[in-house]
């Protein structure tokens, strides 16, 4: 079993950042190995940042991990995904959603968003392995915006090593959403997971 497996998910409040925590931080748990999650909320109700470091494993001693040790960084916008990107190690995976949400600071100053390829040409000064998916719009193609959070899990589980089987995660999903939204979100995890596994 994995001794450590340290995860970063970071977004802006609404985006599901926390199911994300939650679907994984269970999933693992039902493996047998040890969960200790912590979250850090900015302004979450109005679109702020929140990011949860979540760490699996059969020796965890902490609730946090310090930076650039980090296994996997998953981001729910590019800008969320930058702003953590020294949590990661440089050997680790960082998978993101490619979908922009514009915050508040760039508003204020009147600034334009920065081209993706200028943020994943940033992100790769610090991880090697990065891979976008426009979450948002595979969920938009199922009919379901909402679902973009477990699309991208479903990318994270196909790239970023995670150690728990998919069919776990799955199951977990399963265990976690509404039922009538079961079969949404297991296909929203299936075409997440197949999109990247093309990379």
């Amino acid at each position: 079993m994995t001794e450590e497996f340290n995860v970063l998910i970071a977004g802006v409040g609404g985006t599901g950042v926390l199911t994300i925590a939650h679907i994984l931080g269970s999933s693992a748990l039902s493996t047998g190995l040890q969960v200790v999650q912590s979250e850090l909320h900015g302004m979450s109700q109005r679109g702020g940042s929140v990011s949860t470091h979540l760490r699996m494993g059969t020796h965890i001693y902490g609730p946090t991990f310090p930076e650039g040790t980090g296994d996997l960084l998953v981001g729910m916008e590019p800008i969320e995904t930058i702003r953590n990107i020294e949590s990661v190690r440089y050997t680790g995976v960082v998978v993101f959603n490619t979908y922009e949400i514009r915050p508040l600071s760039l508003s204020i100053l009147k600034k334009d968003y920065p081209s993706l390829d200028l943020l994943i040409q940033e992100m790769k000064q610090f991880c090697q392995n990065v891979y976008s998916i426009d979450a948002t719009k595979i969920a938009k193609e199922l009919g379901a915006p909402i679902v973009a959070n477990i699309v991208l899990l479903g990318a994270a589980m196909a790239k970023g090593s995670i150690p728990i089987d998919s069919e776990i995660v799955i199951e977990e999903i399963k265990n976690t959403v509404p039922e009538r939204f079961i079969d949404l979100n297991v296909q929203a995890f299936k075409t997440g997971f197949e999109a990247v596994s093309k990379l």
